[in-house]
């Protein structure tokens, strides 16, 4: 890919134009696929440079366990009457990938409830602490409600007459 960009550079063209090789640097791409989006990567490292430097550090892993857990929210919500009528294989799938988002937002939550700003910081850190465990424990009843959903529509429409 570099290689590609490269070539396309002395050429004076617009950066896009030649294909790339493969190797090691078109991971995912496939030779010749979409670019790989790298705006999120950026702007959070920047941000936590940026937080870490002003002693935020707190304030950094609290947005991003934040951030994590209404993501999971938002998608649960754009896909929760889709889930109800899917096949059984993409509900599972669906299903599977959103838990794997809650428990990937909780270890982040349960690290900033470990950490000791968490601890010194006073009421306020502790609610916002206890608001996010709240919220995970609600998205956690939602999806288990959404599973018992699907399976007693999966049994009814097997049930024998």
């Amino acid at each position: 890919m570099i290689e590609a960009i490269l070539r396309d550079a002395l050429k004076g063209v617009d950066v896009g134009t030649t294909p790339p090789g493969g190797g090691f640097t078109d991971v995912g791409m496939h030779t010749g696929g979409a670019p790989r989006n790298t705006s999120w990567p950026l702007v959070r490292a920047v941000l936590q440079v940026l937080l870490e430097q002003e002693g935020a550090h707190h304030t950094y892993r609290l947005g991003m366990a934040q951030l994590a857990l209404w993501e999971t929210e938002r998608r649960l919500g754009q896909s929760d009457a889709e889930l109800l009528h899917a096949s059984p294989a993409k509900a599972a799938m669906e299903i599977d990938g959103l838990c794997e988002m809650l428990e990937a937002a909780a270890v982040e939550g349960a690290a900033v409830a470990d950490a000791e700003p968490h601890l010194t910081h006073g009421p306020s850190a502790r609610l916002c602490v206890q608001a996010f465990e709240a919220r995970c424990a609600l998205l956690r009843w939602r999806l288990e409600g959404l599973v018992e959903t699907r399976a007693e529509s999966c049994a009814e429409s097997r049930r024998l007459p």
